[in-house]
């Protein structure tokens, strides 16, 4: 009974063979002695790690990329009173206010601005200016101090019948492993609510 942690062990190769995972290599050295095995991988990682002609690497290479843009910036007005509001026709989706959990002081207000699917340009600059034309459309004048962008580029994936046709079963692919993950088809969005549901497994 027990395990063990192996730190700073990447997986380098998934060795298959038939429909068996029958080893892996991990931080230089080769593990082959399991019972069972749950590839909790993204899904360009799995895909780099499978043999060129499995239907599950190409499932995985197919599902295109959705970006989130997620914008931090302080300012010295309270600009809603609700936890977060949704602007109705606008590209910014979502502004949270948080100065409660940040605890920032000081007579400053933080707030977050998140928005999915973003295709725009990334510069910094240019954000910072028509994000402060826009938020005075909806709560008039005042003005941003500091400003944080941030881009992931591979937050999530494009949610089209083409992405959601390709999404794999956790199990099927492999008669010992089982694949978890939120990009993992379980009639649930990629989500970290389908991350969870795609563990809850028998097999697991």
């Amino acid at each position: 009974c027990g395990g063990s942690v192996n730190l700073a062990s990447a997986v380098s190769k998934i060795n298959v063979e038939g429909s068996r995972i029958v080893s892996f290599e991990a931080g230089g050295r080769l593990f082959d002695s399991y019972d069972y095995v749950v590839l909790a991988l993204p899904r360009k990682m799995l895909a780099s790690l499978l043999d060129g002609e499995s239907s599950l690497k190409k499932a995985a290479e197919g599902i295109e990329d959705s970006p989130i843009l997620n914008i931090y910036f302080t300012t010295e007005k309270k600009l809603f009173d609700s936890p977060f509001v949704a602007l109705a026709e606008s590209p910014l989706h979502w502004v949270f206010d948080r100065t409660e959990s940040s605890k920032i002081g000081g007579g400053k207000r933080l707030y977050s601005i998140v928005v999915s699917a973003f295709s725009g340009d990334f510069n910094p600059q240019n954000l910072r200016e028509k994000v402060l034309e826009e938020l005075k459309k909806y709560f008039g004048e005042f003005e941003i101090e500091s400003f944080v962008p941030s881009l992931f580029k591979d937050a999530t994936i494009l949610s089209t019948c083409k992405a959601e046709a390709l999404r794999p079963q956790p199990l099927g692919h492999f008669e010992n492993a089982a694949i978890v993950g939120d990009w993992v088809n379980t009639g649930l969005p990629c989500t970290m609510e389908s991350a969870a549901k795609s563990a809850e497994l028998r097999e697991l």
